[in-house]
């Protein structure tokens, strides 16, 4: 084999000679080398490739064998993109200073909210100012992305986009494999290859199987455990089983039950060993695990000792290449959605299979209410046994009936129930086992990276756990939500809709929503849906109806509340102005205005509510509005049938304003929206051209329907009664 080859195939050598060793254990050494060379030499092909250092302003054209060995002797930043970096030190970086500095104050802000009460003035003061710090760290990637910024580098910026894409999804692959075997072989050799690194670590290994598990695994258990892991647009032919099963036939015992629980948690927790360490903890808690990233000091080496276990047995660290394509298609079953970056994960079957296998265990945590409000006062979560309330009432712990769970709830909104502070305990347990998985994982990432090295191996990239959830709502949209916070990074939160409700990216949570009508919704998102166990969609569907009922009952009084709040800024900072819905209904407002009407000072910014209207021709030809008011009457007529232009003046600049544009035909033509000044009830000559539907439509129709399986067949109407069951 040529000597650059032998170099760049040493591992994929190794790996073969180990795999083949296993299914023909009668070949040589001298045998398998000649046989794996010739394998190499027969397919490998060398490339050609550009290398753009934009740093220096050149382009290099190398073969990919001379790359490697860049790579291998220099040891470059590797990123997602492709983009090569040198290494920590080698140059100055300021970039890095500023985004440490940004950083740590955000961290600071963080750690100062939330030794307050979640909505007290002190929490919003110091979120204010943590999202401020987080606003001027992200702004440096939109500098490294502005072709007028001094720190332009189009190269560095989308290799940030790339490389939190790459790691975001690196992420979702730990999740859905550990918790959920849900990560497919996509092949023969990706079986092969899962088989050869369980195999490796068997010099790290620290555990004997006599000690930690009940029973020794089949052979068959192995096997068809690796066979339904096979699915990524692939199964096994009946070749490709026979390789599997002689490769499972050759395995020793402690090999066979090292493949079978490989990300195959719940499997391993039946056995006693691990079971009983879970248990003791929980029984050990004087008060409930809140923060899994600041455990009590008291089960801190239990925890450990779980930690190690679990990464010993389950845990498995090696990356999939193809994961950012993959996780497009994945039907995933423990990430719920994604943010740039966070990710969203489902701890339920855990609980749900913990609380079923203690059911019958004593433990402390199972006879004491919480006061919450206290606990979010405590900045030691360690220190809070004396604001644990003994529940004197007749102890009857209840896992099953969710009623009797919610009439516990509402008794003290305030206090949190025994069977929250377990359900708490056993999410925190496995949520700290996972944050130390994933110091592991994204450490192991940065040594592959040549961002750090075996010796120092620490990255600076991390997940924590900062939110736990009772229960949440999802969209179709990404990342469009709406979610009830349990806990707040280690923070209890009263069980109270203004504290606990959290909405993402929905539209009933925009700001052009009415306020009242966003009360409404919350309101029913609130108890409906986030809280309740069964959703009834045609109760949701008669709120809806009753609040449509009030919404026009409301305009027909005289009402403004409805209609949709904006801001229109100064005329001048348009680019477009007449092509802006508040500017063009702003222009409307003063044209038709009567004189002691304030107007609309479109020389500034100011507020104004946004009436959907219906007028046009036939309307208006059929109104009391020609009597009523013929001035008006006679502009608007001109306007639909000549559309001539009308001088309009702000301060000492004309608009040329046009009702319509020119190429709307004569008998299309409609004013759709009016805007008026936030301050004055609604204009008597306007009120007979409200469009009711529309704002109906705009109020009630960004509520979440679909996410709740009501599917609206018309979707010009806020609702309909036609249900997806």
């Amino acid at each position: 084999m040529n000597e650059n080859y032998a170099k760049i195939f040493k591992k994929y050598k190794d790996s073969m000679k180990r795999n083949m060793k296993i299914l023909m254990p009668e070949l040589g050494d001298s045998e398998l080398d000649r046989a794996i060379d010739w394998s190499i030499n027969r397919r490998i092909k060398d490339h050609q490739v550009e290398i753009d250092d934009n740093y220096h302003n050149q382009r290099t054209n190398i073969n990919l064998i001379k790359l490697y060995e860049y790579i291998q002797e220099r040891k470059p930043i590797l990123t997602s993109y492709g983009c090569l970096f040198t290494q920590h030190g080698e140059r100055p970086n300021p970039l890095y200073e500023m985004i440490q500095e940004f950083a740590d104050r955000r961290n600071n802000f963080k750690k100062k909210m939330l030794q307050y009460p979640k909505g007290s003035e002190e929490y919003n003061r110091y979120n204010l100012n943590q999202l401020v710090a987080k606003v001027d760290t992200n702004a440096i990637y939109g500098c490294l992305g502005a072709a007028s910024s001094v720190f332009y580098n189009v190269y560095v910026a989308t290799s940030i986009t790339r490389q939190g894409r790459s790691s975001i999804t690196a992420s979702i692959m730990l999740f859905e494999s550990f918790l959920a075997n849900n990560i497919k072989f996509g092949s023969l050799n990706q079986i092969i290859a899962f088989i050869d690194h369980v195999l490796q670590e068997k010099p790290n290994r620290k555990f004997s199987d006599n000690d930690i598990l009940d029973n020794s695994v089949s052979k068959e258990s192995v096997f068809a455990k690796l066979m339904l892991s096979c699915g990524y647009r692939w199964l096994p032919n009946d070749e490709d089983m026979e390789i599997i099963w002689r490769m499972v036939q050759r395995l020793d015992q402690e090999d066979l039950n090292r493949l079978y629980y490989k990300n195959n948690l719940y499997s391993f927790f039946d056995n006693e060993v691990p079971l009983e360490i879970v248990t003791d903890i929980l029984k050990e808690l004087d008060s409930p695990f809140i923060d899994p990233n600041n455990p009590p000091s008291n089960i801190q080496d239990k925890l450990d000792v779980l930690v190690v276990i679990v990464k010993e047995y389950v845990y498995y660290r090696y990356q999939i290449i193809d994961k950012i394509e993959r996780v497009e298609t994945l039907i995933r079953q423990v990430d719920l959605t994604t943010d740039t970056d966070s990710c969203i994960i489902t701890l339920n079957p855990w609980y749900t299979f913990i609380a079923d296998k203690v059911k019958n265990e004593d433990m402390k945590i199972k006879h004491f209410d919480i006061d919450a409000v206290k606990l979010m006062e405590k900045e030691n979560l360690n220190e809070a046994g004396d604001i644990l309330k003994k529940d004197d009432s007749e102890f009857i712990y209840d896992f099953k009936n969710d009623e009797i769970i919610k009439r516990k709830r509402m008794r003290n909104p305030l206090m949190v129930i025994p069977e929250d502070s377990l359900r708490h305990s056993i999410i925190n347990i496995l949520a700290y086992v996972i944050g130390k998985l994933l110091r592991d994982y994204f450490d192991r990432i940065s040594i592959m990276n040549n961002v750090t090295n075996e010796a120092h191996p620490f990255c600076l990239m991390n997940m924590k756990n900062e939110f736990l959830f009772m229960k949440m709502l999802l969209s179709d949209a990404k990342k469009h939500y709406a979610t009830l916070v349990e806990v707040q990074e280690g923070h209890v939160i009263p069980n109270d809709p203004s504290k606990q409700l959290d909405i993402k990216g929905l539209e009933m949570d925009k700001s052009v929503i009415p306020k009242s009508t966003k009360e409404v919704l919350s309101k029913i998102l609130y108890e409906d849906i986030l809280k309740s166990k069964n959703i009834d969609q045609l109760k949701i569907i008669n709120k809806l109806a009753v609040l449509e009922k009030q919404i026009k009952e409301a305009i027909v009084n005289g009402s403004t509340e409805y209609f949709k709040p904006m801001k229109v800024k100064s005329i001048r900072s348009y680019k477009n102005p007449m092509s802006t819905q508040q500017v063009k209904g702003s222009i409307i407002y003063d044209l038709l205005r009567d004189k002691n009407e304030p107007y609309i000072n479109l020389d500034e910014q100011c507020p104004v509510l946004v009436v959907k209207t219906k007028i046009n021709k036939s309307i208006l030809e059929s109104s009391r509005f020609k009597d009523e008011y013929p001035d008006k009457y006679n502009l608007l007529i001109k306007a639909f049938y000549d559309n001539n232009s009308i001088v309009f003046k702000v301060r000492d600049q004309e608009y040329l304003f046009n009702f319509f544009k020119a190429t709307t035909p004569n008998n299309a033509r409609e004013i759709t929206s009016v805007a008026i000044p936030y301050t004055i009830p609604t204009p008597k000559w306007l009120i007979e051209f409200i469009d009711y539907d529309s704002i109906i439509k705009e109020n009630i129709g960004a509520f979440p329907l679909e996410s709740i399986g009501i599917t609206k067949l018309d979707t010009n109407s806020a609702y309909s009664g036609i249900i997806q069951l």
